[in-house]
Formats: C-alpha cells, structure tokens, sequence
C-alpha cells in the first residue's frame, strides 16, 4: 500500500497536472498526464476531479481535459506583473528595427530558461518563440548566458545531474559557461531549432545579471558575415537594457507595472490595474483573482483530505478522555487545570489501580474511558 500524499505534496502534484499542458499538447486523457507526470492513475483521477470542482480543468466527451479559459486572464496577470517588460519593451522593439529579426526576453524561473516577452519580425521566414514558452537550459546561448550569470555554488547545482550522467560533456559545458561568463554573450547554431543561429547577451542590474537578450536568426540571414555584426547589435541593446534597469534601481523608481498612474493615497490593487501607460480591464483583475481563489481552494482541499471527503472525518470524539482532547485543540489549547496526560491503566485487571495512587486512579479512569 502506498505512504500517504502530504498536503504539501499533493498541491505539488496538484501544479505538475496543470504545467502538463502546453500549446502543442492542450488536451490531454488521464492515462496521458499520468504518464507526463508520473502520477499513479489513480491518484491522477482524483486530482482531475479536484481540478474540475475548481473550475480549472474542463473534460470532453472522449475522456481528455483542457485547461479552462480562467488561465486566459491568469496569463495577462502573469505579463502585466513582469516589471522588467516594461523597460525592456521598446529597448527590443528598437533591436527589431534596427536588425530585422525577431528578439526574445528570456528569464531563468524555477531552473528553467523562460521566453518571458517576445518582438516579432515582420519576415515570413522567422523564429517563432511564445510567451511563456520554456527553453533547454543546457543547450542554446540563452541557456548558457543564464548558466554564466549565476553563482558558482548554484550553477554547480544546477549542473549536478549532467556530471553524474555524463562527466566528460559536463566538463565541457562547465569551460563554455566559464568563458561566456567572463565576455557576457554566446551564441549558438542549430542546438535547439534546425537552420536557426542566435545571439544572446547578459542584461544586469548593475549586480548580477536577471536575464538574457536574444536575437534567434534563420541560418539563410545570418550567414556568417553578417553574425558578427548580430551579436554586435544584440550587445549593445543589452548593455542599454541593463543601464536602464541599473539606472532605476539606484533611484528607486518604480516600473510602470508597480506605480503606473498611482496617486497619492491609491491602494496598490487598484494601481496594478494600469500597465504600460493603458488601463486594464477590471474584469481581467477579478477573474485573475478568483483563478487564484481556485488554486488556494485546490491547496487548502489537498492539505485537509476531511474537507473534501467528509465521509472519512470523525463525528466525534471515541470517549470522554478524546473528548476533552477534541475540545482543548478547538479551544487553542489544554483546558485550564487539565491533565494532558493519558492516565495509566491495568488492561489485564481493569479494576486495578494503576501508579496513581493516592489520587483516586480507579475514578479518573472510569470518567475518562478506556479508547
């Protein structure tokens, strides 16, 4: 028989359910989130179940579930809370004219390289990135200028399974990441995209660096001649990139995400309401909030099985002895003067008293029970 699930344990489940899904696989059966998973089936059905109740998962007549359109306005929450967009948003749509192609603003969140805002090119012929899409970490320059701005101590971690599986490509990856480091961009070819090069320079914050500026080409316009002056563009747009972030950072301005028409005396919710100079819509600020509602229910239903399963919960307490303890943790608390403490008992010879002698054993124990 399985160790029971944690509470703990189970919203982590709960989370790897919901990330299972992705533009290319939106819908999914049970048995396939099991699998993606690694979540035994059954337990998949009950989280599925959880996930239906909140309203976050929707399933179809052919026994496959989709994400409900509630994520929609979690998604625009999730960008408008993304204060580096906001500096870097016409810092890229400069980079975009002035180079042609398609720039990516990609941040390391959870071990994970992610295309957190995206410029498109107008060419028919582009590298495609989503926002929100994740990226290898061990492969492609944004991976590795991310690897590059991290601590030593971290980056080591974050190597530690490539060194047990593979000793000698870490090595190698490790003398990569340490020269990347030391000049502060990279670059790649067909590691990720077939007949795509890219560029990629570190953005700091005038400390460390917070992520990483990257132009994806097509091999057929980034011919060898012209990378050099590719990578060229891109570093200078990142060093821009990272005067303004240090820049604000040092005068303690606040982005337009976090200030964005707030005035005097404004509470902060009705302040992230503004982003990028427009307004927006109330109802996304609310539907973002009751999808957060929903995780906490999900969570809070996972933590305290009793909640959702009522039927396995206690009515109540077994004897006196449970019941004084059933009220005292009601309470907060040992009740004033009460003896928290189990009296012994003879099993063998109930009549007996036990070591308490002289405080009328036989009596506590017959008002307390025997569980």
């Amino acid at each position: 028989m399985a160790a029971p699930t944690s509470g703990a344990e189970g919203a982590r489940r709960v989370l790897a359910v919901l990330q299972a899904f992705s533009p290319q696989q939106h819908t999914l059966t049970a048995r396939e989130l099991a699998e993606v998973t690694a979540i035994p089936l059954p337990s998949m059905y009950r989280y599925i179940a959880l996930l239906r109740d909140t309203g976050l998962l929707i399933g179809d007549d052919h026994g496959a579930y989709h994400l409900s359109p509630r994520f929609i306005s979690l998604a625009r929450a999730a960008e408008a809370a993304e204060t580096l967009i906001d500096l870097a948003d016409p810092v890229m749509r400069d980079l975009v004219r002035e180079c042609g192609e398609t720039v990516i603003f990609v941040r390391l969140i959870a071990k994970v390289p992610i295309c957190v805002h995206r410029v498109e090119s107008e060419h028919h012929l582009r590298a495609t990135f989503e926002p929100g899409q994740p990226l290898p970490l061990l492969r492609g320059a944004s991976g590795r200028v991310l690897l590059a701005g991290l601590p030593e101590r971290s980056r080591r971690e974050y190597l530690a399974p490539l060194w047990q599986s593979d000793p000698e490509e870490a090595a190698r990856l490790e003398e990569v990441i340490a020269s990347v480091a030391a000049r502060g961009w990279a670059t790649s070819e067909e590691e990720i995209d077939r007949g795509v090069w890219a560029a990629s320079a570190a953005v700091t914050d005038g400390r460390a660096s917070v992520a990483a500026l990257t132009v994806p080409s097509p091999l057929v316009r980034a011919p060898s001649g012209m990378q050099e002056r590719l990578l060229g563009q891109v570093r200078a747009a990142a060093a821009t990139l990272s005067r303004l972030i240090e820049d604000a950072r040092l005068s303690g301005r606040k982005t337009a995400v976090q200030s964005g028409g707030r005035a005097r005396g404004q509470s902060h919710a009705a302040a992230q309401l503004t982003h990028r100079g427009r307004a927006t819509d109330p109802a996304t600020y609310n539907a973002f909030k009751e999808v957060l509602s929903g995780y906490a229910t999900a969570i809070q239903q996972l933590s305290c099985p009793h909640a959702r399963f009522p039927e396995f919960a206690r009515t109540e307490p077994r004897d006196s002895w449970h019941e004084h303890r059933y009220n005292s943790a009601l309470s907060g608390g040992a009740a004033a003067g009460a003896d928290q403490r189990r009296p012994h008992r003879n099993r063998a010879y109930p009549e007996l008293p036990g070591p308490h002698r002289g405080r009328e054993p036989r009596a506590r124990c017959r008002d307390r029970g025997d569980p």
